[in-house]
């Protein structure tokens, strides 16, 4: 009987560390779980009985009744019989601890905290913004899918919380919840380090993130299959929010990928996150020393450009519809598409459509920081209180440290003075400021403040810095040293001083914006981003885009520095804008760069330039300083795709016919880059891709099935599919089979097309080539008044970029159109 007796005590012991979520070996973890006996039951035992009952001093007597008795309540029985009654001798389990209805009582813990503080910071967003379809079917084909993880991956801005909140609502807490019976662990990673710091009973949620499988949820269940009646679903709402330190969030994405790994096999365990595009390079970095992480994850990029690693796309005219009608907007969607064009590329962003629908006067606003400087001035530099709310904002910066590595403060230490309370309420009811809680000890509740957005944010963070110093290079270098550790606020801030200095026109900080970037490494004394920020660069070359006068200052002087050649106009180079401007800025490039890599580059985007604008006289001096190339033996594969794409664009569209020859040494490149490994079976296959797209323009479709196939039988292309480079290629491999007879395979493939994100400085030139493709399938599918549609789009921003060829590719559609020709 003794021994049965001592079997039960130690079988508590287990069962009190284990909801404790570690071993109680100390004195403290005595006084901490004696605090929570206290605050969850209201019973007292005391610190030394627990010492004597955990072994940490030695005793001779047995554990009381009392102490029995409320160690068992505390694990939820009735007492210690009820305990003694619910083990089951053949499985030496307790029938109901750690049960799924138990977990489902925690997670539900978290989740509750967290969609109180995302509800808090979107605010009326929730209802207002329309249920995104992409996400919804995404998601319930991860959940269905057998890969364990998967990421929603976009800028600030994007709507990735409120597109989590919904999801969470429809599929598991809403009252016609489509999966009940899953567990659902939703985290704000913006109040999951407070929540875990001051709640100790999420010790279990604080081991499953740091990585502990001795104490993991999961052992049970992984030993008790049948104890499981769904799907434990952990979804991570912001992981930037989480550890600002690059360092610290480093380390917990090794935890999570860590988790993922230990699931494998383990249908039951979801993971879903959303994250910012420099977070996500975490996730590539290590995917990258272990390359089987990445067939646990469904729908991302594990690529390095920014556009093939964003998944959430911007809204479209059909989503920003619905949320001006359902705002009552006095100015419909066409009219303001009609009146204001460049203010439906602002807001197209969640955010500044939040934003913009605040404000009834389009006409005042062309660019975000319009948009913003309205917003603020209006809810905060306005009267009444507009000193005091600018003093809780200030003091909110200095408790924080500028947001150096933390973005909340307590509530009770911001408002300090009671003359404050009116003013601080505003900033609560105009969305600028947010409040959260979290449970603490003894019964005790802490509030935080953050703001509501980090676009807000940052831009009240870029107004201090230049308010509070002179505004210069030097400034911008002193910000990339103090937020070092926070490379994503960091880069955010200087997207602001950049577009700030932009609509000052400084040149003076302008003219050297490039050093900022440093293709080797930092020079000791002057701190710099290391290669170049692709988020900061595309800031720059697209206030080039929108500052005539600032750009014909700026892009001679580009031209002659190194950083300028390597930062604009070979990682960014403006193709949307090649026929408008920046193919005659080529000129300046090939002046002051004379090696033979950018002659070849130079050299093609100035063939480009006069074939979309409908030069042949030009294309052709262009075309005959290609075939006087000597090619480097060496070369990289996207020059040598220049090389022959010009070639074959040329004599594919203006004779017609393909020299044998050209086509011989092309598949001669091609093995070479195969063979010595410049392209592996897992990388891109650019070289193939360029001389593709090239043959596209003079409808060599036999060529194309040819090369298409010899990609496919080399090259591992899985984890490309989300890349618009792909998405173009399989497009134009779909319209190749489609004009060599095999029509059903080739609509089959064009179903699959799903271009996403395309790089800024690409956008509406991808879009063209895409849209003429489309509008070849509509017709085959007699789809006339779609083709239609997308042929007048193609004119429009073909008049726009002054795109000849594309303008006469869409009329001679519809030439044949009109003449049944198809």
């Amino acid at each position: 009987m003794k021994e049965d007796i001592d079997t039960l005590v130690s079988h508590i012991k287990e069962e009190i560390q284990k909801k404790y979520g570690q071993d109680i070996i100390y004195a403290k973890d005595c006084q901490i779980l004696s605090d929570l006996v206290q605050q969850n039951i209201n019973r007292q035992i005391s610190v030394s009985t627990l010492k004597r009952f955990f072994g940490i001093i030695q005793s001779p007597f047995n554990p009381s009744k009392y102490t029995l008795d409320t160690l068992a309540i505390y694990l939820k029985f009735e007492n210690w019989q009820d305990f003694i009654n619910s083990f089951e001798n053949d499985k030496h389990v307790f029938s109901h601890r750690d049960s799924w209805g138990q977990l489902k009582n925690r997670a539900r813990v978290v989740t509750n905290y967290s969609l109180k503080s995302l509800k808090a910071k979107i605010g009326d967003q929730l209802t207002d913004f329309p249920y995104r379809v992409f996400a919804d079917k995404k998601f319930d084909a991860f959940l269905n899918s057998p890969q364990i993880a998967t990421a929603f991956i976009a800028p600030g801005g994007y709507g990735k919380s409120t597109i989590i909140t919904q999801l969470t609502g429809k599929y598991f807490t809403g009252a016609d919840a489509k999966y009940p019976n899953d567990v659902i662990c939703l985290m704000d990673g913006g109040i999951l380090v407070n929540l875990i710091s001051l709640n100790l009973e999420l010790n279990r949620l604080h081991n499953l993130l740091e990585y502990d499988p001795e104490n993991s949820f999961s052992t049970y269940f992984r030993e008790n299959p049948d104890q499981v009646r769904g799907r434990f679903v952990l979804i991570i709402d912001g992981l930037n929010e989480i550890y600002y330190e690059t360092e610290k969030l480093t380390r917990f994405v090794e935890n999570l990928m860590n988790i993922i790994s230990s699931y494998e096999n383990i249908t039951w365990f979801k993971l879903l996150i959303t994250c910012r595009p420099n977070d996500w390079k975490i996730f590539s970095g290590i995917t990258q020393k272990n390359p089987y992480l990445k067939l646990k994850w469904f729908d991302v990029s594990f690529e390095s450009t920014l556009a093939d690693i964003i998944n959430v796309p911007l809204l479209d005219k059909y989503e920003i519809k619905y949320f001006l009608r359902k705002k009552n907007f006095t100015k419909s969607f066409e009219n303001l598409n009609f009146h204001y064009p460049e203010i439906m590329e602002i807001i197209n962003n969640p955010y500044f459509l939040h934003l913009f629908s605040l404000n009834q006067n389009p006409e005042d606003i062309h660019t975000d920081i319009e948009l913003l400087n309205q917003f603020v001035y209006k809810k905060v530099l306005s009267e009444p209180y507009s000193e005091e709310k600018s003093k809780i904002i200030t003091s909110f910066f200095h408790l924080c440290e500028y947001a150096k590595q933390i973005t909340s403060v307590k509530k009770e230490d911001l408002l300090m003075l009671a003359e404050f309370d009116y003013a601080y309420k505003e900033l609560i009811s105009d969305g600028i400021l947010f409040e959260y809680t979290v449970p603490g000890s003894y019964l005790s509740v802490n509030t935080f403040v953050k703001f509501s957005h980090d676009i807000l944010m940052e831009f009240f963070l870029a107004n201090k810095w230049i308010k509070e110093n002179e505004f210069d290079l030097d400034l911008i270098r002193r910000i990339i040293k103090f937020y070092e550790n926070n490379r994503q606020l960091q880069c955010n801030i200087l997207k602001y001083l950049i577009k700030f200095a932009f609509k000052e026109s400084n040149t003076d900080i302008l003219k050297d914006i490039y050093l900022i970037f440093e293709s080797g490494k930092c020079a000791s004394e002057i701190p710099c981003i290391c290669h170049g920020d692709p988020e900061i660069i595309n800031i720059i070359g697209v206030e080039l885009r929108k500052n005539k006068k600032t750009r014909d200052f700026l892009i001679p002087l580009y031209a002659k520095s190194k950083p300028g050649q390597l930062f604009y106009f070979e990682s960014f180079f403006d193709m949307d804008c090649l026929v408008l401007h920046s193919g005659d800025n080529i000129d300046y490039y090939l002046e002051n760069k004379h090696s033979e890599d950018a002659k070849v580059y130079g050299h093609f985007l100035k063939f480009m330039q006069y074939f979309l604008a409908g030069d042949p006289v030009n294309c052709k001096k262009e075309y005959e300083l290609f075939q006087s190339f000597e090619l480097d033996e060496n070369i990289k594969p996207s020059l040598a795709g220049y090389n022959y794409g010009a070639q074959v664009i040329y004599q594919s569209v203006f004779t017609g016919v393909l020299d044998q020859n050209l086509v011989k040494k092309i598949y001669r490149k091609s093995d070479l880059f195969f063979e010595k490994g410049t392209q592996s079976e897992t990388s891109v296959p650019v070289f193939e891709f360029i001389i593709i797209y090239s043959l596209n323009y003079g409808n060599k479709f036999t060529e194309i099935l040819k090369l298409t196939n010899l990609i496919l039988d080399r090259y591992e292309l899985s984890d490309l599919s989300s890349s618009w480079r792909y998405q173009l290629f399989l497009s134009m491999h779909a319209r190749a089979l489609l004009n060599t007879g095999d029509v059903q395979k080739g609509l089959e493939l064009f179903k699959q097309v799903k271009l996403k994100t395309v790089p800024v400085s690409y956008r509406y030139y991808i879009k063209l080539r895409y849209s003429l493709i489309q509008a070849e399938f509509l017709i085959f599918e007699r789809k006339i008044n779609k083709a239609k549609q997308v042929i007048d789009e193609i004119k429009t921003i073909s008049q726009m970029l002054r795109y000849k060829y594309f303008y006469d590719q869409a009329l001679l559609i519809e030439n044949k159109i009109s003449h049944d020709t198809f």
